[in-house]
């Protein structure tokens, strides 16, 4: 039986020598961060951790009764805190790294929250390695897809999925979302003219899939007041999607976080996702 009883309270950092970071220059091969993990609960749960590297995914490791292990994905099994806020630490190393530009991005899934059926379960934690380095990653030529306007507003979500077939799909991108509220709302108003570039990944299950432009993102782009609909064309490589979470992450491949203005910080600190439930695979597609 589910108990839908509980509460689970988080806040997830990547460290470098003890301070939280968006950007670390190095002059080696590999680098070690710390994944704090700050929680209340009144239950166990459990964590899944997964990296992508420049938009695409990779082995990483984690340090366990002092032996570095690597793997695709890490299961972290976290205690009940008893009423009590508590820290968690883990040791992580990335390697390969070969002192060119990399754009860190982990991702964190709390599976617990997702068998409750809940529609918040992710972290995502960026941090961009080397970002001035001449050896810049490059975007696949092929990975460019189309946005087109829309100012429909259908979705409580920053982005929403709208099935065509089995292989293609409309994302509803509603980028006034991502500044909604007090604190925010000036600096979109202020910057509706403006350019906003994006990533689109999608995972299923913990695999980001391979899409048929031989990548596992697309790229895609539009202004900062301009909402509508990111047209994801015959692009998956299998018609078997499961527990699909789209995933958005805007200003990809910047140089250099601090010199980013401060409404750009706020979309890039905002990766948005959509977990696309198989009871939402035969929704009517309808398109706007």
């Amino acid at each position: 039986m589910k108990n839908t009883n509980y509460s689970i309270s988080s806040k997830i950092e990547i460290l470098h020598n003890h301070q939280p970071l968006k950007t670390l220059d190095i002059q080696s091969d590999e680098v070690e961060f710390e994944l704090k993990i700050t929680y209340l609960s009144d239950i166990a749960f459990t964590l899944e951790i997964g990296l992508t590297d420049n938009y695409c995914q990779r082995n990483f490791f984690i340090k366990n009764d002092n032996i570095w292990v690597e793997n695709r994905i890490f299961k972290l099994e976290i205690p009940n805190s008893n009423g009590k806020f508590t820290e968690s630490y883990y040791k992580i190393k990335v390697d390969a790294l070969n002192l060119k530009h990399h754009e860190l991005i982990w991702f964190i899934k709390n599976n617990t929250k997702i068998e409750q059926n809940s529609i918040r379960a992710f972290d995502f934690l960026r941090v961009g390695v080397n970002t001035l380095s001449k050896n810049y990653f490059i975007h696949n030529k092929t990975s460019h897809c189309t946005f087109f306007k829309s100012s429909e507003n259908d979705s409580p979500f920053e982005i929403f999925a709208f099935f065509q077939n089995e292989n293609s799909c409309l994302l509803k991108f509603d980028i006034d979302k991502i500044y909604t509220g007090n604190q925010f709302i000036t600096e979109y108003n202020e910057h509706k003219k403006s350019d906003i570039d994006f990533i689109v990944m999608i995972l299923e299950d913990n695999n980001f899939i391979d899409l048929k432009n031989d990548s596992q993102y697309l790229i895609s782009d539009t202004c900062i007041g301009t909402n509508g609909y990111i047209e994801i064309k015959d692009i998956f490589s299998t018609s078997q999607k499961n527990n699909l979470t789209f995933v958005l992450i805007p200003f990809p491949n910047i140089e250099n976080y601090h010199n980013l203005a401060r409404y750009q910080k706020i979309a890039y600190n905002n990766i948005c996702y959509y977990q696309y439930q198989d009871k939402c695979m035969s929704k009517e597609f309808v398109k706007p």
